[in-house]
């Protein structure tokens, strides 16, 4: 296929991505014109595309690049089994036989050294790039403009859901979901990010949905989406879940929501402690493994941003552990650490972040009982994924990309409880 050729079909797929936010009823947002949503969406797509120019001009080396480890692979694969469709599907759903295997041998990132006994979510990102293949013949920029709509759509779905389960500035909730820096960049490439925030998005909405309404409707997009999770990140999925159950106690059953969700982690954390004791599953060993296995490929690749991360080897030493975690991921790297303009942006995003929780203390405005449901997920949500975030990954550079999927949840949560009609009184502004 030649480059022109290539051009056209993504031109083409670019203007029916564009017609499709414009004109399906899922894309429409209240108060928001539609137009506004086709510019977050270009500038996904142009942000893709500059991650695209960045690895491919200043960080060159291209097997250390995962926006090419995942394209470089499916392009393998996708020039093997071209013309081979039954050998395809069997590769493709998971069947292995002695011609998949030698195909395999040419790839670089199908299996890794570590995978801890969990699914390999390389092969996700692997298999997304291979189908697309058949539409993009290699042409690269087709893969980021179908990884950006479908996170697109997963923001597009979480901003349903934050709506109407918060109140706060439609302006608020739009940099919340679609221009916080680390999630629009880290987002918009071919990387395993874009591919959460979809995941993602699909699970919260058909989750949120069904506890209003039980419906088929519902039932199969948090299906979807608990699918989606489970072979992207099952680790996300994993500190989600504990506490989709307790909002579903909350809603269903009257509980108050600290209790319900407080009652979550508590029982949890005992589980895993009498299982640990049991001799049947040790969680923190795993993660201490993990956390080892981290500073191993940072050795190996030279990564320029180790960072001394606490010994979690007990359930105590894992609690001691949680403020120091907690704020690396929270808040660092700090302005002190910056050395490239991907820190300098990481760095103006996490004081932001600290701005506007001190706007939040200064004009508190306390969640109304219905919204304190959906509150105390977010907060939760963020809290436990941020420390598994810390415990396990010492690399500074992994940890600014791995906490993308609770950034909408928490910028959305503090949005909702700063006053600003109080600010816009104070300071004679408009914000709304």
């Amino acid at each position: 296929m030649t480059l022109a050729i290539q051009i056209s079909v993504f031109l083409a797929f670019l203007v029916w991505f564009i017609y499709l936010i414009k004109r399906l009823k899922f894309f429409q947002l209240e108060g928001i014109r539609s137009i506004y949503l086709v510019f977050a969406f270009l500038l996904k797509v142009i942000i893709g595309t500059g991650l695209w120019a960045l690895y491919t001009y200043h960080y060159t080396d291209r097997a250390n690049a995962d926006i090419y480890k995942y394209f470089d692979d499916g392009l393998h694969l996708f020039n093997q089994l071209k013309g081979k469709p039954l050998l395809a599907a069997k590769w493709f759903f998971g069947f292995e036989n002695q011609e998949i295997t030698e195909i395999l041998k040419g790839t670089m990132n199908w299996s890794r050294e570590y995978n801890f006994g969990v699914l390999n979510d390389n092969r996700t990102m692997i298999r997304f790039n291979f189908l697309v293949n058949y539409l993009s013949f290699g042409f690269i920029h087709l893969h980021t403009l179908f990884i950006n709509f479908l996170s697109f759509v997963g923001l597009i779905a979480l901003y349903k859901v934050v709506n109407k389960q918060l109140t706060l500035p439609k302006s608020a909730l739009l940099f919340a979901l679609f221009l916080i820096p680390s999630a629009l960049l880290w987002g918009s490439g071919i990387l395993k990010e874009g591919f959460l925030l979809f995941s993602l998005g699909i699970f919260v909405y058909g989750f949120f949905n069904w506890l209003d309404e039980f419906s088929t409707k519902n039932n199969l997009l948090l299906f979807i989406g608990t699918g989606l999770m489970l072979i992207i990140k099952p680790y996300v999925f994993l500190s989600i879940i504990p506490f989709a159950i307790a909002a579903a106690i909350t809603k269903r059953l009257s509980v108050k929501p600290l209790l319900a969700y407080l009652g979550v982690v508590l029982i949890g954390f005992a589980i895993i402690v009498v299982v640990q004791l049991l001799g049947i599953f040790d969680l923190f060993d795993l993660l201490q493994q993990k956390q080892t296995a981290f500073y191993n490929v940072a050795m190996m690749n030279e990564a320029g941003s180790v960072i001394s991360a606490p010994p979690i080897q007990t359930p105590l030493m894992a609690i001691f552990a949680i403020p120091e975690v907690l704020t690396t991921v929270l808040f660092r790297p700090f302005i002190t650490e910056i050395n490239s303009i991907l820190y300098a942006l990481a760095a103006a995003e996490n004081l932001l972040l600290l701005g506007l929780i001190t706007l939040m203390i200064f004009f508190f405005k306390h969640p109304t009982r219905k919204q304190l449901n959906f509150a105390f997920f977010a907060l939760f949500f963020t809290l436990i994924l941020g420390t598994l975030i810390g415990w396990t990954t010492p690399i500074l550079g992994a940890v600014v990309r791995y906490k993308v999927p609770f950034l909408p949840f928490i910028f959305s949560l503090i949005f909702s409880c700063i006053d600003f009609n109080k600010i816009n009184h104070k300071f004679n502004l408009s914000i709304r």
